[in-house]
């Protein structure tokens, strides 16, 4: 089952140093001092955040869905798995981080080229089996090269 995005509980998980790398990207919230704050003590950064213009506020809640929608095992290893087709294997560098949400968040910071991939592999991977249908009669037809 799906868990659901919620902006106080993504600001929780996801380490302050990142938070504050793509805050800094965005020039925003720089009146925060993120070093002060302890991984958990987000309310400062969340009242930042909702005092920012409603358009500034839905393209980040679109990243930061983005990034909690790949912070599990099947995220890592779709990232993983596109990462190795580009070439890339970050598999001892993801074993030095604590958790999802800081593997999935670094990576939309520092390795956008994976990005796209990732999230449609884990989309069609995420979709429930109940939701595939198999479609009978159709003609047995050769594979084409597109």
């Amino acid at each position: 089952m799906a868990r659901q995005y919620q902006p106080r509980k993504f600001f929780r998980q996801a380490p302050n140093n990142l938070i504050e790398q793509y805050f800094k990207k965005h020039e925003l919230l720089t009146e925060i001092d993120f070093k002060e704050l302890t991984e958990t003590k987000i309310e400062p950064i969340y009242q930042a955040w909702l005092n920012l213009p409603e358009e500034t506020v839905t393209k980040m809640e679109s990243d930061f869905r983005e990034i909690d929608f790949l912070a599990n095992e099947g995220g890592t290893k779709a990232i993983l798995d596109e990462a190795n087709w580009h070439g890339e294997d970050l598999s001892d560098h993801y074993s030095e981080m604590k958790g999802h949400h800081e593997r999935s968040f670094w990576t939309f910071l520092n390795r956008r080229d994976y990005w796209q991939g990732a999230l449609l592999f884990h989309h069609a991977d995420s979709i429930a089996f109940s939701f595939w249908r198999k479609r009978k009669n159709y003609p047995i037809s050769p594979l084409t090269s597109i």
